[in-house]
Formats: structure tokens, sequence, C-alpha cells
């Protein structure tokens, strides 16, 4: 697996329109990152029109990694108006006066993973025993992001690894993203009926049929944390509101794994879903 560490420039712009536009969320009690702070100030006074993204970032950064801001026939039609809103968003704010410190601030917060990336992904190759869809990896720091946030999005064989400012190197952010490379390969069974009644609304409405999965990894970041002493991790409070997490991370902790198949995780799976 090829790991290639960069900014996105397309990405800076996405996320220029939607802070424009609105996305406020910052996890940092400190605030958020200078150089979002800068970009917000220099839109302050701009005078574009206002648009509606109404869908998730997630779907927002997919469709830009894919279409790389050109509309042509492969585009989702849902999609055609934000593309068009942002070639000229980037247009009438001259947003490209400030992509020397996009770079600049975005290398800067890449270097400190250098060293943890290969380090983490190692980790991940060694403790499941079979591979990924991608067969290259794009890292890069998001600094228009709420600090502590992330995600890990597929494209054919490439997996873009997408993480929000911090201090020091998310290393919990990082095994997050990775294993997602992993686990979104097997499919999850459906969960009964009378799980779900146990569940808060909150939580089915967040995660769907991707509950089982994402459950599964916020264990496993935790499992991988201790048995490879990578620091002190707990399970966080979203972690226990969804239920699964902690039966996860009791089972893998039972079984002492030092590797995982997709057959074991399909068992664990199976497992969770017979315990009433």
């Amino acid at each position: 697996m090829r790991i290639y560490k960069k900014p996105l420039i397309n990405l800076f712009y996405l996320y220029a329109a939607l802070n424009y536009n609105g996305y406020d969320k910052e996890n940092n009690s400190k605030g958020m990152h200078p150089f979002r702070k800068k970009v917000r100030d220099y839109l302050q006074n701009k005078f574009v029109p206002k648009f509606n993204f109404c869908f998730h970032p997630y779907q927002y950064t997919k469709e830009i990694l894919i279409n790389n801001l050109i509309i042509s026939s492969k585009t989702n039609p849902d999609f055609i108006p934000t593309i068009e809103y942002l070639q000229r968003f980037i247009k009438e704010t001259n947003l490209t006066i400030l992509e020397k410190d996009f770079l600049a601030e975005t290398k800067k917060a890449i270097e400190p993973y250098s060293k943890t990336l290969p380090k983490i992904i190692k980790i991940t190759q060694e403790f499941f025993t079979f591979q990924p869809e991608s067969q290259k990896i794009i890292f890069t720091v998001n600094l228009l992001e709420s600090y502590y946030r992330g995600f890990s999005i597929q494209i054919e064989k490439t997996g873009y690894l997408i993480t929000g400012p911090s201090e020091s190197p998310n290393i919990r952010n990082l095994l997050h993203e990775l294993i997602h490379f992993y686990i979104n390969t097997i499919k999850a069974p459906e969960i009964p009926a009378s799980h779900i009644k146990k569940l808060p609304k909150e939580i089915i409405d967040n995660y769907d049929d991707f509950l089982l999965s994402e459950s599964l990894i916020r264990a496993l970041v935790i499992y991988l944390f201790r048995k490879f002493n990578l620091g002190y991790q707990e399970l966080n409070l979203n972690d226990e509101l969804m239920l699964y997490p902690q039966k996860f991370l009791e089972l893998l902790s039972k079984g002492q794994f030092n590797h995982l198949s997709k057959n074991q995780i399909k068992g664990l799976f199976t497992k969770i879903i017979n315990n009433p």
C-alpha cells in the first residue's frame, strides 16, 4: 500500500464555501484553528450569494474528489448545483489569493504525521489478515474542519484519509479511519427490531445500517491502543450511547485476538446480533 501525504486544494475550496455558508462546528474549547479563522475573516466581507449545503460534508467531499470540481456526464445530478456554486464562489471571492498560505499551513500540519502514519498503517496491515480495496492512501489535514474530526473515503482503489487539526498527531482518529478501509469490505447483518428498541433514536438516525460496523471500529480502536501500547484511550460518551462498542470491546478482550480475519469479524457480528 502506497502512502501520499499532501494538501488537497479542492478540499480547501469546498470547506471555505462551507464555512462561509454557516459551517461552524468546532470541538476545540480554545476555538478554531488560526488558518480557519483567517479564511473566515477574509470571506466575512464578501458578498457572494449563500448556498444551501443540505448534505453532510462527507458527501460533498466525496463528490469533489471524484469530479475535481468539473461537471461531466458522470456527475451525480444532485451535486451539479453545488459544483456550479463552488466554481462561482472561488472566482467571485478571489479565493486563489489564499492558496499559498493554504499550502504552507497544511504542509506544516501534515509534517508531524510523517512518522506516526506509517506506524499506524503497519499495525492495521499486520492485525488484519486480509487487505482493503485501497492500493494507495492519500492523507491530508483539513484545517478548515473542526479539531479532532475526520473521515475516510474510498474512491475505486484509492483511500482518502482526512483528519481535522489537532495539537499533536490524532492517533485515535487516524486508527479509526484506517480501520474503516478494512471493515467496510464486510457487510454487517441487520440489527434485530428487539435491539433497536434499546437504542436512542438519534443513534439509529445517525448511523442506520452502519451502526454495527461503526461500533466494531470504535471498539477496535480502543483494543488496538491497549494491545500496542499506543497510549490511554477509553470509550467515550457517544460510544456508550451506541451500546454495541462496549459489547464488541468485551468480546475482543475476552478473545485476546492477535489477528482478525473476515470470518472472525463475521463471527463477532453474529455473536452481537444473537445477544439479546
